[in-house]
């Protein structure tokens, strides 16, 4: 064993490399170290290792980091950002070892992680209120829309056993129906056999009880059965016969994939992009653009909360709550539009984790 080397170190900050019969190497040449707990998808928190996007990060969850779950019962932002605190866990949502720490949703009794009211401070109103002006950020306009002014958000997450016949398997919401302003993240927008099975947002001002579907990936009304030909994305029958390519998410119980959703108001006007593992798999990457309808800001009615992995669902009074039936490992809230550069760079930060 004396003669036996490691000569590749994977991290170029040299604090992970391979692993090899669940042995990983560190950055030493006289040693290995033996990571603790369970051999099943073992994976050892490594901060150092996280080179994250960190630049208007105002929400970061992470299962993995023993920081993150406080007693089974509440979260703690990561961030540093001092906008969001102490989250609590609501309903039927626990924490799985998979994907070596994750939160598991089981689409029944309202599960969810709820941070309170987006009205609670002037700090939570100013980042989590998306407004067409830019009027509720309390550091000014935002610069960083495709028109340079306006309110942008971007939600970065890993997801894994997503039950794809749930539709609108929700990420993040400030939201409960369409009469009342806000917006929900979703891995998806209708199940697996609907029209569109794509990572998607949904929008309203509450203006005229009506709402507004994103969907990154594809510019048309509807989108038929889709048709799994390779394994990390989805394809349709539709899609592929026009030329289109891949559409929608690849999910599986065993296999964790990245999801990037970005909102970018520039105006009275707004857009949406998404990324899958870091990438832009889509000739229409983007959805929404100049699409004036819901105008007014999101998120600012009375009460509404800020939940991860539901809707919110107590203030639906038709109890139409949507709910995620699967894992989030990891979820990243920015005040701003990511570059896909920056988008990217998160992807590579994780990866290794999820074996991607």
């Amino acid at each position: 064993m004396s003669d036996f080397k490691i000569n590749s170190i994977e991290n170029k900050n040299g604090n992970y490399g391979p692993v090899i019969a669940g042995v990983s190497s560190v950055n030493s040449t006289g040693c290995m170290k033996i990571p603790s707990g369970t051999t099943a998808r073992r994976v050892e928190y490594i901060p150092q290792s996280e080179n994250i996007v960190r630049d208007g990060l105002v929400l970061h969850l992470d299962f993995a980091n023993p920081d993150c779950l406080i007693g089974g019962t509440h979260v703690r932002d990561l961030s540093g950002a001092g906008v969001l605190g102490i989250g609590t866990i609501e309903g039927q949502a626990s924490f799985s070892p998979d994907g070596g720490g994750s939160m598991e949703f089981y689409n029944t009794g309202a599960g969810s992680i709820n941070f309170g009211p987006v009205l609670a401070t002037p700090e939570i109103r100013d980042n989590f209120i998306l407004s067409a002006n830019g009027e509720n950020r309390s550091s000014g306009v935002s610069t960083s829309g495709t028109f340079g002014s306006g309110n942008d958000l971007t939600v970065y997450a890993w997801v894994g056993g997503v039950d794809m016949t749930n539709s609108a398997n929700t990420l993040l919401a400030v939201w409960y129906s369409t009469a009342g302003s806000g917006y929900l993240f979703a891995c998806n927008e209708t199940a697996k056999d609907g029209d569109r099975p794509q990572p998607s947002a949904i929008v309203s001002d509450g203006g005229d009880s009506s709402g507004a579907w994103v969907r990154p990936g594809w510019n048309g009304t509807a989108i038929p059965e889709f048709d799994p030909r390779q394994l990390n994305f989805y394809q349709t029958v539709k899609s592929v016969n026009s030329g289109i390519g891949n559409t929608t998410l690849a999910v599986d119980k065993d296999v964790f994939t990245n999801i990037t959703l970005q909102l970018i108001r520039h105006g009275d006007k707004w857009d949406a992009k998404s990324h899958i593992n870091g990438e832009q798999p889509f000739i229409h990457a983007n959805s929404g653009a100049n699409n004036s309808t819901e105008s007014g800001d999101w998120g600012n009615s009375e009460y509404r909360e800020i939940r991860i992995g539901a809707n919110d669902y107590a203030m639906d009074s038709a109890g139409n709550g949507t709910w995620m039936n699967g894992k989030i490992a990891i979820v990243m809230v920015y005040n701003r539009e990511l570059s896909d550069a920056e988008v990217q760079q998160n992807y590579n930060a994780h990866r290794y984790r999820f074996g991607r």
